[in-house]
Order: C-alpha cells, then structure tokens, then sequence
C-alpha cells in the first residue's frame, strides 16, 4: 500500500506516470550518486536493482529505485556477460543523465522503437545470460543471472516480492509497474 502510495504521489509531482518521469527529482532533497557503496534500501541490496527483465518479446531490463531518495545514475550502465563471465563493458549501455526517483522503475529496451532508453546487446533466453548494473566506479552494483529458457513468451524473469524477493519466472510481462 506504502508503495502505491509513493508510486501516486510521484505522479501527482511529476505530471508524468512514474516509469517516464526520468528527470523527476523531490524538491526537498538532490540525488544521490550511484556507485557501489548505495544501500541505503536495505542490508543486502543496494538502493537501485535490476527487478525484471525479458529476452524474449522485445528486451528488456527494469530497474527500481527502493531508497527514499532519487538516484543520480550518470555514469553508471547496464551490461551482459561477456567471455570471461564478468560484464561485456564494450557494448554496455549508458545511463548518462538520468535521475530516478523514489519508488520509481526505469525501463531500457534493446529496441528504439520502445521510447525507452535502450541496450545494444541481446539477452539470451536459449542458453542464459547475466545482467549487470555497474556503478560509476565500474563495479557491479547488481547482477542477475537468467537461467537458459528462463522464461516463455509473455512471461518475463523478475523479483517476486516487487523490489525485494529471489528472481522467479513472471507469469506476465510488467516492464514499468509492479511485478506479479
């Protein structure tokens, strides 16, 4: 209920839904800058994850923002697993000038016809992939291991409870919104 709340009440702020309103920052308090060391959500993540992503579909990978305070990502980028397992930093996607707020999903696409920020690189479903957010000083903030045919299509692989719990198979796609 708190969290629809937030959700909400950022709305009512920005003029925006949520998972567009990138720039939305609370007048009471600048973002914060990513790096490794954010954990100000919780003991064992940081305050920006990954919380859902697919590979099938149209890709894509969601993160949220769990702290109360918004996230300054410039700097930081999304990657997959290159050859040696560790992240793929040569085609890993910027997340140069965006500022996620409290409570509030951001949605990459591997497609530009998304509208979304977008990744050059494919997430593979038949034999699996990890996907990692880096922090601004290059370090793996989180990461994500999609197990090979992690999920069918419409069917996404995601933290179920939203923001918190084990990756588990989704039963629907819900890039932007609450997983279920």
């Amino acid at each position: 209920m708190v969290h629809r709340l937030l959700l909400l009440s950022l709305l009512a702020a920005c003029g925006s839904p949520p998972q567009t309103c990138a720039t939305c920052t609370p007048p009471d308090a600048g973002p914060t800058v990513m790096d490794g060391g954010l954990s100000d959500a919780g003991a064992t993540l940081p305050a920006v994850v990954i919380n859902e992503l697919s590979s099938l579909d149209g890709d894509f990978i969601e993160l949220i923002n769990r702290s109360a305070r918004a996230v300054d990502l410039s700097g930081s980028t999304l990657a997959h697993r290159g050859p040696d397992g560790g992240p793929e930093r040569s085609d890993a996607a910027p997340l140069s000038g965006v500022i996620i707020a409290p409570g509030q999903y951001l949605v990459s696409s591997a497609s530009p016809d998304a509208g979304a920020l977008t990744f050059s690189f494919n997430i593979s479903n038949g034999s699996g992939d990890t996907v990692f957010l880096l922090g601004v000083d290059g370090g793996v903030v989180d990461q994500v291991t999609f197990p090979p045919d992690g999920h069918n299509a419409g069917e996404s692989w995601g933290r179920l409870p939203d923001g918190t719990g084990a990756f588990q198979r989704l039963t629907a796609r819900t890039p932007g919104a609450i997983n279920r």
